[in-house]
């Protein structure tokens, strides 16, 4: 009996000193995990200047102007390869201000009187199109979060987003974070900033970095003005497809590009 209790009471200890060795491990683990996501954050100013560098062939961009309360403005642009489509709404709604476009490889699609008609690349259309598509990217695609100085990068907090990137946030009025943030999503050095209240920053990347989203709001200093930029879906959006009435859209030889 004597000799049972023996085995069972080293077999016992046995088994506790596995836990125990398990339970080390676990713990080990676990500190490692977490002193490597603390030191492998990257800084501000290193997530900034490496999401400036992403390549941008596919998004979903919205801007709200809102004047008031009750009026606003949305523009709304979709990209995907050489597929651009681009809409303007109103509230309250004003039909004959609203505007919708598609842009392909080689046509302007637009809306004309309510219908439908487009205009192929050529000779005459070429530069048009070509300088239209790249004004509407600079518009709603622009990122060059490089463009703000150290001082402003500094202002910024980054932040784990799950176990798959970085979010980073501002929210405040510092008139060079501001300067800074307009000409990163503007791709212009001469925005006039005099009017910003406030600027309320977020900025998504991935753990290599490369930037997934960005939503900027600024509220203006008349307490009734503000905008909302919000590029989303960078990179993600799965098709881009003309609607059947686009696609039978009438043919102009000869536009007015004026």
């Amino acid at each position: 009996m004597d000799e049972k209790q023996e085995v069972v009471k080293k077999s016992k200890k046995h088994v506790g000193a596995i836990i125990s060795w398990i339970i080390a491990i676990l713990i080990i683990i676990i500190i490692g995990g977490v002193l490597y996501f603390h030191f492998s954050k990257p800084s501000a100013a290193d997530a900034l200047n490496s999401a400036a560098k992403t390549k941008i062939n596919s998004v979903n961009s919205t801007i709200v102007l809102k004047q008031s309360k009750n009026n606003s403005e949305t523009l709304t642009y979709q990209l995907k390869g050489d597929t651009i489509h681009l809409t303007n709404r109103f509230t309250p709604a004003n039909k004959a201000q609203e505007q919708e476009t598609w842009i392909t490889g080689d046509k302007f699609y637009f809306l004309n009187n309510k219908k439908w008609n487009y205009m192929k690349r050529n000779t005459l259309t070429n530069t048009f199109i070509a300088n239209s598509t790249a004004t509407y990217k600079k518009l709603f695609t622009s990122h060059n979060f490089s463009k703000l100085s150290n001082s402003a990068k500094k202002k910024f907090n980054v932040n784990y987003d799950g176990l798959t990137g970085y979010t980073l946030t501002y929210q405040g009025n510092d008139k060079d974070v501001i300067k800074g943030i307009q000409k990163a999503i503007s791709d212009s050095d001469t925005n006039d900033s005099s009017q910003i209240k406030n600027a309320d920053v977020t900025i998504k990347i991935n753990r290599h970095k490369e930037l997934l989203d960005y939503k900027v709001l600024y509220t203006f200093t008349n307490g009734k003005e503000s905008t909302v930029i919000h590029v989303t879906d960078i990179n993600k959006v799965a098709s881009l497809t003309l609607p059947k009435e686009v696609k039978n859209a009438t043919e102009i030889a000869t536009p007015n590009l004026r």
